[in-house]
């Protein structure tokens, strides 16, 4: 069984903004893990976000391209539920020691947790604060 990796939304916005200060190292991790046996999945809600910030910041072109991503087989979307959206307004509400985080990212955590996902591809350095692993860690 593969091992499964959550793309966040700033991983995405790297990926697909050539402008954006993350491009090359999103595009040399994605490289580097095309010979590994892992798998990519994301939720709605990342992808959701991820379409709206390219569509403001770049283009609806740019937008309309990655929406394309909900045709590829190679990244799987996860179903997002009623306990998900709960623990993360909890976590959300509860926990203080990560002023950076928002609502979303908890969401995204609730998510991983929910499919036993330990490893997110983010470039938000806050969440090495949370409990995930986040990749890529060096700067290449």
């Amino acid at each position: 069984m593969k091992e499964l990796i959550f793309i966040d939304t700033s991983a995405f916005m790297a990926l697909n903004n050539n402008k954006d200060f993350n491009h090359k190292r999103a595009i040399n991790w994605v490289k580097s893990m095309l010979s590994e046996t892992v798998g990519l999945c994301t939720s709605m809600q990342v992808i959701a976000e991820t379409a709206s910030l390219l569509k403001k910041s770049v283009s609806l072109e740019k937008s309309k391209s990655f929406l394309k991503l909900l045709e590829n087989p190679g990244i799987q979307i996860l179903e997002d539920s009623k306990e998900q959206q709960s623990e993360a307004w909890k976590q959300f509400m509860y926990k203080n020691e990560n002023n950076e985080a928002t609502f979303f990212d908890y969401w995204k955590i609730a998510t991983m947790n929910y499919y036993g996902i330990l490893k997110i591809f983010t470039f938000e350095i806050y969440f090495d604060k949370m409990e995930v692993v986040r990749i890529p860690k060096k700067i290449n």
